[in-house]
């Protein structure tokens, strides 16, 4: 009782969405009350209506799943984000003070505090003495949210959420025996342990004559709690430090996504705070005039920007690329990163290159494979090949950073990519994707024409949640040879796996897709496209991004 393991099983499911339970409003709440029915005695349905959408729904050339293994719906649910993925991070002298109070309640017991904030699905709670207060946010919190409070005051700060990787510290020579064992692996992988005992809430673990001893409790421990065993004893003991600075852990960064308490009411200003209240709102910019709306139309010779930049409900976005050769796109993502643009505006984001390299202060490349280029002679020399793709693919399937988000989306370093319009478009299909989803999941045909070769544009290619989910249950297949293009390589492994492609049109533009070959573009773009595709040089960047805004204010 009180372990982990049995919260774990008192934790609700939801096996209707696999994200948790739907919010009044929501999407997925709208498609819950929806009609089964589409031949009711109401007569013909309205235009834009469930019926309609499904009606309409796209169809896909491979349709007959045939022998594809096909995930059972408990399988996803278990796979994909949802609450019983969550654990508990405590964070000494931090606290999220006077936000989101909903219940205060002694806390004599721990297991009992954490139990009742699981139930009434709160985020987070702050612990003093034996008081604690429990908090409500619309959004998951996490570390930069919270507020240091000085290392002398007590207070501990417990969030609840998809685990994150946090600081640790050695401990030689001393072991917290005789308490608190949860589990015994046969591993003394330093790096593997870390990770286990993040995505399990454990408070720490030893390592001993070639096991790991997982340790499970309520409350943090500290070096106090531990006894030292002797100078001849080998035992190491690591405890976690969720509130210290990240060192030796993954490359992947967050953009800046702290809570705010000074967004625009509806129909408000919003282009001070550039975040909205309302998670159905965007900041959109419009002119000269910037307001929390649902949506935005202008007339011709303009365009509507997307100003906000606080995670929305349901389109949060992980973005990776995928650095070749050093050349035109390491300095294409340096731009990005520290201009603050492209990828950097994803929820968070990851850059992979065939060695570590600096990208921007505080920002390093996780290495792949060294054959992660394409072949001399082959269309795709210097650039990033189906090995590449793959292994980068594979890391993020194999992190767990990827199961707090929506959608996951690879962006080619040569690509203009605004990713808050993105989040827009996204928003303003969400009820036809909820209709034609089906549990299969959705990826974009990001070639506007759905005659091309493949379906993938080599700018940027989008898959949701769920898709990258049914993905993870098929093989990956092997890249042929350095001569096969990465979007060749993902086409094959999303064929295998069939979750719905659904095309766009006019979502981007890119010069490779098939009936796609505009060749002025860099002179015009606006934020009517979510990306533009390719661009040569930070310069070429600079220009298209800066019409964009230019156009924004006509």
């Amino acid at each position: 009782p009180g372990s982990p393991q049995a919260a774990a099983l008192r934790r609700p499911t939801n096996t209707t969405t696999g994200k948790g339970r739907a919010e009044p409003g929501s999407p997925q709440a709208a498609a819950l009350g929806r009609p089964t029915n589409t031949t009711t005695d109401d007569g013909p349905a309205e235009p834009g209506s469930p019926q309609v959408a499904a009606s309409e729904r796209p169809t896909s050339d491979t349709a007959d799943r045939g022998l594809v293994r096909t995930a059972s719906a408990k399988e996803v649910e278990e796979r994909s984000m949802d609450r019983r993925d969550f654990v508990w991070t405590a964070y000494r002298h931090m606290d999220f003070a006077d936000h989101g109070d909903v219940l205060h309640m002694s806390a004599l017991n721990i297991s009992v505090v954490k139990q009742r904030c699981e139930e009434i699905g709160c985020t987070g709670f702050s612990l003093r003495g034996h008081d604690a207060w429990l908090k409500k946010t619309p959004r998951l919190l996490r570390k930069l949210d919270l507020q240091l409070m000085g290392n002398d005051d007590p207070v501990v700060f417990f969030i609840f959420a998809p685990p994150v990787e946090v600081a640790w510290e050695a401990f030689k020579h001393m072991d917290w025996p005789d308490h608190g064992d949860a589990e015994q692996l046969e591993n003394v992988d330093e790096t593997f342990l870390k990770r286990y005992a993040e995505s399990k809430g454990y408070a720490g673990f030893s390592i001993y004559e070639g096991n790991a001893y997982m340790k499970a409790r309520d409350f943090p421990l500290q070096k106090e709690d531990l006894r030292y065993m002797g100078e001849q004893n080998p035992v190491v003991f690591y405890i976690p430090h969720p509130a210290r600075p990240l060192d030796d852990t993954t490359e992947y960064y967050k953009h800046d996504l702290a809570w705010r308490t000074d967004c625009a009411g509806d129909w408000a200003d919003c282009r001070q705070s550039q975040c909205c209240n309302n998670p159905n709102n965007f900041c959109f910019q419009a002119n000269e005039v910037a307001t929390c709306r649902p949506s935005c139309s202008v007339q011709a010779g303009s365009s509507c920007r997307v100003l906000s930049s606080r995670t929305t409900p349901g389109l949060s976005l992980f973005c990776f690329t995928i650095l070749g050769s050093p050349g035109a796109g390491t300095k294409l993502i340096q731009h990005q990163i520290t201009s603050h643009g492209g990828i950097a505006q994803c929820d968070e984001y990851m850059v992979f290159a065939p060695e570590r390299v600096k990208i921007a202060d505080g920002v390093w490349s996780v290495p792949l494979a060294s054959r992660s280029t394409g072949e001399a002679g082959s269309s795709q020399q210097g650039q990033p090949n189906a090995f590449a793709v793959a292994a980068a693919w594979a890391f993020v399937r194999d992190h767990y950073i990827w199961r707090v988000h929506d959608w996951i989306a690879f962006v080619d370093p040569h690509t203009v990519f605004f990713p808050n319009q993105l989040r827009a478009s996204l928003r303003g299909k969400a009820e036809a994707f909820e209709v034609w989803d089906e549990g299969r999941g959705i990826y974009l045909r990001t070639c506007a024409h759905t005659d091309s070769t493949y379906n993938l544009s080599g700018a940027m290619q989008l898959v949701s949640h769920r898709a990258f989910v049914i993905l993870n249950f098929q093989p990956r297949p092997d890249p042929k040879s350095g001569r096969q293009s990465g979007v060749e390589w993902l086409q094959q492994w999303l064929d295998s796996a069939r979750p719905l492609g659904v095309s766009m049109p006019g979502l981007l533009v890119d010069k490779y897709c098939e009936g796609d070959r505009s060749e002025a573009w860099e002179d015009n773009c606006d934020f009517s496209k979510v990306a533009y595709h390719p661009v040569a040089s930070a310069d070429a960047y600079r220009k298209c991004s800066d019409h964009a805004e230019a156009i924004a204010f006509k």
